[in-house]
């Protein structure tokens, strides 16, 4: 029924249980993609967030149109993670990575070179639907292709691949456009995308073919998870928690540091950058941390929502007061430790659905937050050009008033308390199933 990648490539044997397989092209080919998944966050991250003034100048944009290229990529992506879920199961991690791969290429080199607001959709469009495949045809894949005690270290070393192409996409980036300028140095980010795609097929092409599970698809679990009202506190504040944190990560973050801290392009990057790292740092306790409060889920889930909202009310208050830069730094920090609590949603969402259902609740969760990080990324650009007629171009730059940031997150820190409130009914399951069959 699954696959499992040989010690000996062309052979049938099973890894080694004892360690890693020692093979040099398994573990180029683990390397290989994980280069991929790397690429993969740093488009979803980077765009438009760090260039968000530069794209907004050369083609004389609106914000909403500005802020609609990341929100685009994560309606695609959000959307596709059950049917990506799907088809993993069916064909293979493998197949669904190089697939999304090839198309992720695409879109990343048509980008630089689009020149309309069609073709930046239509390209947004293409790499979204291609790396939508990359984080679940790579965790299934590292789970065929190392032992299974193995897993959960390898989770850990696939998150901090992804967050380091999201510091990638902060500063460094922000360095090399001033140096290459925007479309070049995402065509030179493209063509290296390419060349581990290319790497990639040579290493996994030697491995046998996967062998597709019996029984036909069905999308009963997905119906059975969307009818769990159990679920809905965390699907609600999917739409709310980690949306927030990552509008500000891949979209707004940079731009309204240098619109109302007024800081520099490089500093306004560095203080995106500090707030990855410390997010990163946060996710990979969040597990462990669960165990040191008895593997109670329910704190952590209310602490998520209380974070986000401290962060909201803190930028609103230093916005009408005219704060120095520290305060927002804070502000961020506490949006980035807010996401050291995921591990507890996707715990929760597990253990209220059936066991069997385990994959598709937690990639239907999954896929909200993103979905859900379109939305709240549309409402801030369409926030932002409703007074529009009060921004101040400087230098090829539109700066937007206070007026606007301080409605953005008025509205931010009201959707926060209601995520307070509804997660507060979510029910606490300490690390064991609470599933119950709907009568």
């Amino acid at each position: 029924m699954s696959e499992r990648c040989p010690s000996n490539p062309g052979t049938g044997n099973q890894p080694s249980s004892a360690s890693f397989p020692a093979h040099p092209v398994v573990i180029l080919a683990f390397l290989s993609m994980l280069a991929i998944y790397f690429f993969s966050y740093f488009q979803r991250s980077a765009i438009p967030g760090t260039i968000f003034n530069e794209i907004q100048s050369d083609l004389a944009l609106p914000a909403t149109v500005v802020a609609s290229l990341g929100a685009m990529f994560t309606y695609i992506y959000g959307g596709m993670q059950v049917f990506v879920g799907m088809a993993t199961d069916r064909v293979g991690g493998r197949r669904t990575l190089l697939f999304g791969g090839v198309i992720m290429v695409v879109g990343g080199l048509l980008f630089p070179f689009s020149h309309s607001v069609f073709l930046l959709f239509t390209s947004r469009i293409i790499t979204g639907f291609g790396a939508s495949f990359m984080y679940l045809s790579l965790t299934k894949e590292a789970d065929l292709m190392f032992d299974k005690r193995h897993f959960v270290a390898l989770l850990g070393i696939v998150c901090s691949v992804g967050y380091l192409g999201a510091l990638v996409g902060t500063l460094p980036f922000q360095r090399l456009t001033v140096w290459l300028g925007w479309r070049d140095a995402l065509l030179y980010i493209g063509i290296l995308t390419g060349f581990f795609l290319a790497f990639a097929f040579l290493c996994l092409r030697k491995f046998k073919r996967f062998t597709p599970p019996e029984g036909r698809l069905s999308f009963a679990p997905v119906r059975d998870v969307l009818m769990n009202r159990r679920s809905l506190p965390l699907l609600l504040c999917g739409l709310i928690n980690f949306p927030i944190y990552f509008v500000f990560q891949s979209v707004l973050g940079k731009k309204f540091l240098e619109d109302i801290a007024g800081l520099t392009p490089a500093t306004a990057s560095t203080f995106v950058l500090l707030m990855i790292v410390v997010s990163a740092t946060t996710a990979f306790m969040g597990g462990i941390s669960l165990r040191w409060i008895g593997h109670r889920r329910k704190p952590a889930a209310i602490l998520s929502g209380v974070l986000v909202l401290l962060a909201c009310a803190t930028m609103l208050a230093a916005i009408l007061l005219r704060a120095q830069s520290w305060i927002y730094l804070a502000a961020y920090v506490a949006l980035a430790v807010s996401t050291g609590c995921g591990p507890a949603f996707m715990a929760l969402m597990k253990e209220l659905n059936h066991p069997d259902a385990a994959g598709t609740s937690i990639s239907i969760l999954n896929g909200t937050t993103y979905i859900g990080a379109g939305i709240v990324g549309n409402l801030a650009g369409f926030i932002l050009d409703q007074f529009k007629d009060k921004a101040i171009p400087v230098c090829g730059k539109t700066i937007y008033p206070v007026e606007a940031y301080s409605t953005l997150f008025t509205i931010l820190v009201v959707l926060s308390i209601l995520s307070v409130l509804i997660i507060s009914f979510v029910q606490e399951t300490r690390g064991e199933s609470r599933y119950e069959s709907p009568m």
